[in-house]
């Protein structure tokens, strides 16, 4: 593997341990802070919060943005799919392991956060050109530095330390 692709699966791979402990584990730190629920939603938009659903789109654009860096030759209906695909994952897992709500609306909103990702990653393309993948690299790199300071900081103010 080429220098720049390591660089893009490491941060890939943070971004995704993120995720999961976002999605899976409300960002708790130990067993007995975890939100153990049990529940289907079908009902699209029932009891969604504006914020959860900014949340969700948000969270899912680097989703297509990696798609599209890893599958450059898959359309758009494909990348769009496998995020969908990936987003059933995660609800999935959630319900099975009982710690959250499988909600059809997430589905929804994780799924326009992939198209909205796929849509960045062309912009970027046609800005950047052949330097696009090291711009996406070096900008989330930064962002997950800064996440994980900033979940650092409110986990130790939190604890007194």
């Amino acid at each position: 593997m080429e220098k720049k692709r390591k660089l893009t699966a490491a941060a890939f791979i943070l971004y995704l341990a993120i995720l999961t402990w976002a999605i899976l584990f409300k960002f708790a730190v130990g067993p007995d802070t975890l939100p153990f629920r049990h529940e289907i939603n079908l009902i699209p938009f029932d009891e969604s919060l504006y914020a959860e659903v900014i949340f969700n789109i948000l969270a899912f654009i680097p989703i297509g943005v990696y798609i599209s860096i890893f599958k450059k030759n898959w359309s758009a209906g494909k990348r769009i799919l496998a995020g969908f695909l990936i987003s059933l994952a995660y609800e999935a897992a959630q319900f099975v392991f009982s710690l959250g709500l499988l909600d059809v609306t997430d589905f929804m909103t994780n799924t326009a956060g992939v198209w909205i990702g796929i849509g960045i990653y062309s912009a970027l393309r046609n800005v950047f050109g052949d330097k696009t993948e090291k711009t996406i690299d070096r900008i989330a790199l930064i962002l997950e530095i800064v996440f994980i300071c900033f979940m650092a900081v409110i986990l130790f103010a939190g604890r007194g330390a």
